[in-house]
């Protein structure tokens, strides 16, 4: 009996340990996976749709106007705090990003291009360029557009940008949520035909920059970019590469970016460039030259690649697997002391001698 109840208590302290061992793995597993707060619900915004929106399943504003037209376009931000925020809202002309996506408020402020006649950011002015809303509460924001008196054919893009500054993270004090809402603007249904320039190759360490342009005043949707580099008169292919599902906005440049093949020796290469848009409805082709120096393969060789700084979520898994190492090593430890104790209750007691 008192062995039964012996076993039973050390069963009854390993079936704790596990349950502690575990609820601690899962306090840290739940910690480590989801924040402690939703940034992204701390305010939301919708746009109110006027009575010139085209299409009314969209969220952004799609809208048919006339020249020399004057009208307010209306926004309702919620504030889902408990406490008083603050956000700014800017506007600007759409652009095209390296990675072949449009940017529609233009955050890493490119320059315009020069084909573009009328810029957004002049055209669509917030009522204020910033806005307190209370805990809980919701306002409407208001911008004015003005249409150029002059008629246009295409489409104007651009967007409207709204971002809150959030102070509430110690080590994130720049971090901002926003909002990014696409304006498109149209006066007539003119399908425009696609134009695509190449304007020029640009040279760095580790990449060739080709810079294509999008005079028109429309969009350049699916587009691929297909580039072969053969080396001088000899027709030999060393690199070739294709891109699809690319896109530009009217009237902006794409500065599109391959890597310097590693294989190329000093000497002049051609690079032949074919981009098509719309399963090939519409295609272009573009050749180029340009050298490469016996520096350049010098500084490419022998660069040390740079040392990329290890994220705090490195860390944060590391001592995730250090703690749950030392719970395994207890959790051994707790079953091989159940082990012997139970080995030494088995052994039998030695019989003491009786003096004679």
């Amino acid at each position: 009996m008192k062995l039964s109840n012996q076993r039973r208590k050390e069963t009854f302290i390993i079936k704790q340990a596990i349950k502690k061992i575990s609820a601690i793995f899962l306090i840290i597993a739940v910690f480590s996976i989801f924040p402690t707060k939703n940034y992204a619900e701390q305010f939301s915004v919708r746009v109110n749709q006027p009575d010139n929106q085209q299409n009314k399943a969209v969220s952004y504003f799609d809208l048919k106007t006339e020249p020399g037209q004057s009208q307010t376009l209306s926004i309702t931000i919620e504030n889902k705090e408990a406490t008083d925020i603050e956000v700014d809202i800017q506007t600007d002309s759409a652009t095209t990003s390296a990675l072949g996506l449009v940017d529609y408020s233009n955050k890493e402020q490119l320059p315009k291009d020069e084909s573009l006649k009328y810029d957004l950011k002049e055209l669509l002015t917030p009522a204020q360029t910033s806005y307190i809303i209370p805990k809980n509460g919701k306002i409407d924001a208001q911008l004015t557009l003005q249409m150029p008196k002059q008629a246009f054919t295409g489409r104007l893009a651009g967007g409207i940008r709204i971002t809150q500054a959030d102070t509430t993270q110690k080590d994130a004090v720049n971090s901002k949520i926003a909002y990014e809402i696409g304006v498109i603007i149209r006066e007539k249904d003119t399908v425009l035909e696609k134009q695509l320039n190449y304007l020029k190759l640009k040279q760095s360490s580790d990449s060739l920059n080709l810079v294509f342009q999008n005079p028109v005043s429309t969009f350049i949707n699916d587009l691929s970019l297909k580039t072969e580099i053969t080396k001088g008169d000899v027709k030999q292919k060393v690199f070739s590469d294709e891109t699809k599902k690319l896109q530009m906005a009217p009237n902006t440049q794409l500065n599109f970016q391959i890597p310097t093949p590693e294989n190329l020796q000093a000497g002049t290469y051609k690079i032949k460039i074919h981009a098509s848009s719309e399963k090939n409805k519409w295609h272009w082709t573009f050749d180029d030259t340009f050298h490469i120096s016996k520096q350049t393969t010098k500084v490419k060789k022998y660069t040390a690649p740079k040392k990329q700084q290890t994220s705090l979520f490195i860390y944060i898994l590391i001592g995730i697997f250090i703690v749950i190492l030392l719970l395994v090593a207890l959790l051994i430890l707790l079953i091989k002391q159940h082990k012997l104790k139970k080995e030494q209750l088995k052994r039998p007691k030695k019989k003491k001698r009786k003096k004679k």
